[in-house]
């Protein structure tokens, strides 16, 4: 950066002449569309509460500040010069849910930036990688721009992890870099290039709502190829481990209640990572797992992979462990099984559907051999 600002490149980004977007936007669960006079209660709802604001730079709306923030909002329309920005409230079933923005960068308009802000009441759904996902399309199509980026307090690891998914790189970690609410804040930076965008935002968008791949995972377990039954599962995996991302280690639906963690495992034959969603039973410091595939006949995936690959990391919350898994014997897995089918009925109707034992594993605490 020069000492008159920031420099620009020597060739010719100067701004297209760009039309406004045609509004709203539409995806599968969502409208997203400009800000109106009638939103303020809507809006108020969830920027006033402090879980919300908790890794914001502002502290919880007042009706006040509400009103002037939605004042500023309804300016926001197109993404046409310096200070200008674009302010998207995101609808689902006709209710206000969240807001998206976008703005540029710097004087150029190649660059832009994005942040999101959702009800906590509609978290773990995929709504907000829903909603930012359009308006990446919109970043990256509509206005051509080269790269987009976000900024966030890394101990907001939702947004992290969101961003992730959505393909974008970390690309910095500056310390104490924001003075917010009386203290120094890190900040993270995110980006994503136009190059970069389609594969990784549609496959965000793919698995999205976890409650509809639930749904997919339940038609499938009673018909379908096995191909078939296995991309679906896939997707019915992939909205778990989202919702339990966003809801620190809860997932709702079926699992509601039960102690879930995320089982990262080795392929046993591609020797690439895997992702697994499962219930486990607790036992000391140990995690107890169960290998029910929900009463197939054969033993799933991720059995095979520790059986070749024993070490392995598990998600427990926020918390990631290494871990090693062994494989109990016959009497003490006999025990444990029964204790787990006292207390989850479901396990014992996964051994009734099969004639094989359904094996239990426990994941003990390590460090990892890497390390």
């Amino acid at each position: 950066m020069s000492a008159d600002g920031p420099m620009v490149p020597s060739m010719d980004l100067r701004p297209f002449a760009v039309p406004p977007p045609e509004l709203p936007l539409r995806t599968e669960r969502l409208v997203l569309r400009l800000h109106l006079p009638t939103d303020l209660d809507a809006v108020l709802d969830y920027q006033s509460r402090p879980e919300v604001a908790r890794y914001l730079l502002e502290e919880p709306w007042t009706r006040e500040e509400a009103q002037r923030q939605l004042d500023k909002r309804l300016r926001r329309r197109h993404v046409d010069g310096v200070g200008s920005g674009l302010s998207l409230v995101a609808e689902h079933a006709g209710r206000v849910v969240g807001d998206v923005g976008l703005w540029p960068a710097d004087e150029t308009l190649s660059r832009g930036e994005v942040g999101w802000v959702f009800h906590p009441d509609w978290t773990g759904r995929g709504l907000a990688t829903e909603a930012v996902c359009a308006v990446l399309d919109l970043a990256f199509g509509h206005y051509r721009m080269h790269r987009v980026k976000a900024d966030l307090d890394p101990r907001n690891t939702a947004s992290a992890r969101m961003c992730e998914r959505l393909g974008m790189t970390k690309e910095a970690h500056l310390r104490q870099d924001w003075w917010s609410k009386g203290e120094w804040t890190d900040n993270a930076v995110y980006g994503l290039l136009a190059s970069e965008h389609a594969a990784h935002c549609d496959h965000a968008a793919q698995d999205a709502d976890p409650a509809a791949a639930q749904r997919r995972a339940a038609e499938a377990s009673r018909s379908g190829t096995p191909e078939e039954q296995a991309a679906v599962m896939s997707d019915f995996n992939a909205g778990v481990v989202e919702e339990f991302r966003a809801h620190h280690g809860r997932v709702g639906g079926p699992f509601e209640g039960s102690p879930m963690l995320l089982l990262h495992s080795t392929g046993a034959r591609s020797g690439r990572r895997r992702l697994h969603p499962m219930v486990y039973r607790p036992e000391g410091s140990s995690y107890l797992v169960f290998a029910s595939k929900a009463g197939a006949d054969d033993h799933p995936a991720w059995y095979h992979n520790l059986k070749a690959h024993p070490h392995a990391r598990i998600e427990v919350g926020d918390e990631v462990i290494a871990v090693r898994a062994e494989e109990l014997p016959r009497a003490e897995r006999d025990e444990v099984y029964a204790a787990q089918a006292a207390d989850r009925p479901a396990f014992a109707d996964y051994q009734a559907r099969t004639d094989r034992v359904i094996p239990v594993l426990r994941l003990t605490p390590t460090v990892p051999p890497w390390s």
